[in-house]
């Protein structure tokens, strides 16, 4: 059965070869030189119109390097067909070549040493796919590599949205609600009747209830930072809507979104957060901007999300990673949540003209967001 099979898979790369018109090219380019080659040998030599072949010829023997002008279908089948074919059509050649090389050598040295100029062409081929094999293997390590290691990202990363997520509604739910107890506990006691306790003492708990209460507020604060519920409640657009509002009460912020929104995958909904939430949190800090837009559009295959600024803008290195080297490592979190969204990353920016940074990304497939979301249990 194997035999069969492999007879079949033969078979059909002959039939494909056949069909091919470069296969002709070449059948016709040997022909045409073995026929040269061949036909020199039935003319005058000495005539005037045979001046070029006579040279060759002279010069073929002299140098040992009888059929060279095969040289010409080696480089077309290397280019065309690779290692393989270069092996069939030396083969091939070096039958017809061989009589010649044979009457034209004056020597075993020289035969010997035309069959071996014949080899060389051979061998670059050889130790060029042995080259480009090497590199193959090492685009395929390092593509395997990438994906292991955008892999452990998203773990860690999906492992700190969970662990956000818990603390998130611990704050909420238990320091907060402890807080608020403890608050109105002290509130009724600063209510009490002037007899129970004295003014001094209702003013210290009404000081004590108010801090109480900062500190809750506080505590709530934070656990929206850590992971806002509008995010699982209702959605990117607005989760995004919420950031664009509690930016910074000096900044004018505003979300222009086009398109039908479209339902992403968890780990996606939060890559793309957590890149807003960058973007903007770098405005806050470093760009003294006083206006943002953030522009999110859909379509029926990308998602577009572009953060202008009116800020200070700065100098952007050719390459991102240099940052690191400075400690800015804001653009770097974003260039990596953009390769992990498998988006292309678009920054423009010049020293007193602002910044725009632009985030590209094709939504993924249901195949995609069913493994993310199995990866992510």
């Amino acid at each position: 059965m194997l035999h069969g099979f492999k007879t079949a898979v033969i078979k059909k790369a002959c039939i494909n070869s056949i069909k091919n018109p470069h296969f002709w090219i070449i059948v016709i380019l040997i022909l045409s030189i073995s026929f040269l080659y061949y036909f020199s040998f039935r003319v005058k030599l000495t005539d005037p119109e045979w001046n070029v072949l006579w040279r060759l010829i002279v010069f073929e023997y002299n140098n040992h390097l009888n059929g060279i002008l095969f040289y010409l279908p080696f480089i077309y089948v290397a280019v065309i067909f690779s290692l393989k074919g270069l092996l069939i059509t030396w083969i091939f050649t070096l039958i017809i070549a061989l009589p010649r090389i044979y009457v034209m050598s004056y020597s075993t040295a020289g035969f010997i040493l035309n069959i071996l100029f014949l080899l060389i062409p051979l061998l670059i081929v050889i130790i060029f796919a042995i080259l480009t094999q090497w590199r193959r293997v090492d685009k395929q390590v390092f593509r395997e590599r990438e994906r292991e290691r955008r892999t452990y990202i998203a773990q860690i990363l999906t492992a700190q949205e969970d662990e956000r997520k818990r603390i998130a509604r611990e704050i909420h739910d238990d320091t907060t609600q402890r807080l608020w107890i403890v608050a109105d506990r002290v509130q009724k006691l600063a209510r009490k009747k002037s007899g129970e306790i004295s003014e001094e003492i209702s003013d210290e708990l009404v000081s004590i209830n108010q801090t109480i209460l900062g500190i809750s507020n506080d505590a709530k604060r934070l656990s929206l930072d850590l992971r806002p519920s509008v995010l699982d409640d209702l959605g990117l657009a607005q989760a995004i809507e919420w950031l664009v509002e509690n930016i910074d009460q000096s900044i004018d912020a505003q979300l222009v979104v086009n398109g039908t929104e479209q339902k992403l995958d968890n780990l996606s909904e939060i890559m793309v957060f957590r890149f807003v939430q960058e973007a903007l949190n770098n405005i806050r800090k470093h760009a003294s901007a006083t206006q943002v837009i953030v522009d999110l559009n859909y379509d029926d295959e990308k998602i577009k999300i572009s953060i202008s600024d009116n800020g200070t803008g700065f100098k952007l290195e050719k390459d991102i990673s240099q940052l690191a080297l400075r400690s800015q490592l804001g653009l770097l979190g974003l260039q990596e949540r953009a390769r992990m969204l498998g988006g292309t990353l678009d920054i423009q920016s010049e020293v007193g003209k602002g910044t725009c940074i632009g985030l590209e990304f094709k939504i993924p497939s249901i195949s995609s967001k069913d493994l993310r979301n199995d990866f992510k249990h």
